[in-house]
């Protein structure tokens, strides 16, 4: 009986871990050293602090809206952590229209999960869906002035 006690706690716990770890780190591939998941102060932001966009319901046809935003624009250590969800009912991954060192991905979002990138650095920074190119969007990151 005294066991039961223990190892639920742990398994819960386990689950609870595993699901916030894989949310920050492994839905998000960046590697760009402007786009950075490492930074360890990303993983307390406040749900306040995190901007979302989501990916629409029906986004996988060309014609119709893709994006609840097109252009989000956040300030560095404030709201610089984006949150794509997957509002859809298939799979998606958005990827930086940047290559080489500037390259970054949400990596594939299940319907109704969630990617998380952190960016670092001030710039612009497109992207779109990949295998869904028409999925356009744009996140500009400023300098926090407060």
């Amino acid at each position: 009986m005294g066991l039961v006690w223990v190892v639920i706690p742990l398994v819960l716990f386990g689950l609870i871990g595993y699901v916030s770890v894989n949310e920050i780190f492994f839905n998000a591939s960046v590697h760009d050293p402007q786009v950075s998941m490492a930074d360890t102060s990303s993983i307390h932001h406040d749900y306040n602090e995190i901007s979302t966009v989501t990916i629409l319901s029906g986004a996988t046809i060309a014609e119709n809206e893709s994006l609840s935003s097109k252009q989000i624009v956040v300030f560095l250590g404030k709201n610089n952590t984006v949150r794509w969800l997957n509002a859809d009912i298939v799979p998606h991954s958005l990827v930086s229209d940047k290559s080489g060192d500037s390259f970054w991905s949400t990596g594939l979002i299940n319907p109704g999960d969630s990617s998380y990138v952190t960016f670092n650095h001030t710039g612009s920074f497109e992207y779109h869906g990949n295998p869904h190119p028409w999925i356009t969007g744009e996140v500009i990151v400023l300098e926090n002035r407060n």
